[in-house]
């Protein structure tokens, strides 16, 4: 069997599933196995990230406008 193959019978598997509950336990299965293949340093940036992104959503943080703009007039100093 191909990757391909293998790829296309695990969708379909997934296609057929409804139940929200064994959703989400595929979902933090693969989180959990995709993880544990990255590095030290992968696995400190993808933590950083969580902890980022909440404080996002909350409108909270530097927009990336304004720092390319700080950019801008530190680099002309």
């Amino acid at each position: 069997m191909s990757t391909l193959e293998i790829k296309e019978a695990i969708h379909r598997k997934i296609d057929v599933l409804e139940n929200i509950g064994e959703l989400i336990d595929i979902n933090q299965s693969l989180d959990w196995f995709l993880v544990e293949k990255f590095s030290e340093e992968e696995k400190t940036v993808l933590e950083r990230l969580s902890t980022i992104t909440p404080i996002l959503e909350e409108g909270k943080g530097i927009k990336h406008e304004d720092v390319q703009k700080e950019m801008r007039a530190w680099i002309r100093k």
